[in-house]
């Protein structure tokens, strides 16, 4: 797996998931996150 900063919406977009799933796929994983002025960077 390649491993980059991704939004949640690019996570979703990416995998071909629905928002909430990726955020249960945030949660279960425990991916690294920064927190920028309007939006939350993952790396994966």
């Amino acid at each position: 797996m390649r491993t980059k900063w991704m939004t949640l919406a690019e996570i979703a977009l990416d995998r071909h998931i629905t928002l909430d799933e990726a955020r249960r796929l945030i949660d279960t994983t425990h991916c690294p996150a920064v927190f920028k002025t309007h939006e939350t960077l993952y790396l994966l």
